[in-house]
């Protein structure tokens, strides 16, 4: 460690965020979109603490972290009028690359001659390094027509092909389809009669399936660990401070032999491995969901009226306990499914007129919800 004099701490934090959009009209009705974005933040964390700070022993960390990502999305967007017919269509590509770099040193009990300059870090049980390297990158294509007659019978398709680096190759990709449609039942001819009282009235209809990835980018695999300690086992290292100090270190060695294993005690008696599964695919939402609007009164009432269907399919847990005989505490993997169904209803008055110098405005709410896991 190297520092200015009576600097103990030394944080130093760099990012940025870029963002570049181009738009070129192909043709009157064709417009083509482009837009690239990138952004980093970077951490460089050096931290000394001479024994007589820390009433034990000379300390150094280091600790570094850098996660440079970017994103690019190209897509066309096709809009055609024609009578009372109006179109849109949209189709497009993005791509998604992200990192995380990560590394982790400290040396505990080294021997300096001050505070400025580390002069020797011996070799021994008193150093520890981590570092670590991660990779995710996504891939996308969609489509997406919307089609209305007369801003009165309204319909939406999207599709969506995604794929992500944290599957593995027979479950990389996801295919996600959804579709809406609307009638606006106040703007048809037999509705005029009643349209003083009831301004507006919507019915509508959505299916969709979305998709989710577990979060954890190396999912798919086992992870090992340099882990040969049982209860009590050490590596001798002093920790702690001046009030309370213990021996810690985790060994990675027995009877000379480095140990790789998915079995982590942490110097105690318990073991927190989890087995990974290799077959971890994408969760999948599918939602029904029918509902009515309606608006009186030019607006002073209006009420929501919904009746949904929401599932969860492929699910993935984390800590799922596992047989004691299988070496492991917990299994992980895309292991439930769950739905929701239920009615909901939102009332909304404005008491007062628009141009009331006092306003009063209520709403209510009620739902009504079923759960089932599987």
């Amino acid at each position: 460690y190297s520092g200015d004099g009576g600097i103990y701490d030394d944080d130093r934090i760099l990012s940025y965020v870029g963002n570049l959009r181009l738009q070129d009209t192909l043709t009157k009705d064709l417009l083509f979109t482009s837009s690239f974005s990138a952004n980093n933040f970077t951490e460089n964390y050096n931290y000394f603490s001479p024994t007589y700070l820390n009433g034990i022993q000379n300390e150094a960390f280091s600790i570094n972290n850098n996660n440079p990502n970017w994103s690019w999305e190209n897509y066309l967007q096709y809009t055609k009028h024609i009578g009372k017919n109006n179109f849109t269509a949209v189709g497009g590509y993005s791509a998604y690359r992200a990192n995380n770099y990560y590394s982790y040193a400290e040396a505990d009990g080294i021997q300096v001659s001050g505070i400025y300059t580390l002069q020797t870090v011996p070799s021994g049980s008193n150093l520890t390094v981590n570092t670590s390297k991660q990779t995710k990158t996504t891939e996308s294509y969609y489509g997406r027509l919307l089609y209305d007659y007369a801003d009165k019978y309204l319909f939406t398709a999207s599709l969506r092909r995604d794929a992500s680096s944290i599957y593995s190759p027979q479950y990389q990709w996801g295919t996600f389809p959804s579709f809406s449609a609307g009638w606006i039942i106040s703007d048809e001819s037999f509705f005029k009669h009643i349209k003083n009282v009831v301004n507006f009235m919507k019915l509508r209809a959505s299916w969709g399936v979305t998709g989710q990835d577990p979060g954890q980018w190396y999912v798919k695999y086992q992870q090992l660990y340099n882990d040969a300690s049982y209860l009590g086992g050490t590596t001798g290292t002093i920790k702690g401070n001046a009030s309370y100090s213990y021996l810690g270190g985790v060994p990675s060695t027995y009877n000379g032999t480095t140990v790789v294993t998915p079995y982590n005690y942490g110097s105690n008696f318990v073991n927190n491995g989890t087995k990974s599964s290799n077959d971890v695919r994408w969760e999948r939402y599918p939602q029904w969901d029918i509902g009515l609007d309606w608006n009186m009164f030019n607006d002073r009432l209006t009420f929501v009226a919904d009746w949904y269907r929401k599932d969860a399919d492929n699910k993935f847990l984390w800590s799922v306990p596992a047989d004691a005989t299988t070496g492991y505490m917990y299994y992980s993997g895309n292991y439930a499914n769950v739905r929701n169904t239920g009615l909901e209803l939102t009332i909304n008055s404005r008491n007062f007129g628009p141009k009331s110098a006092f306003q009063w405005n209520t709403s209510f709410n009620i739902s009504f919800d079923k759960n089932w896991v599987t």
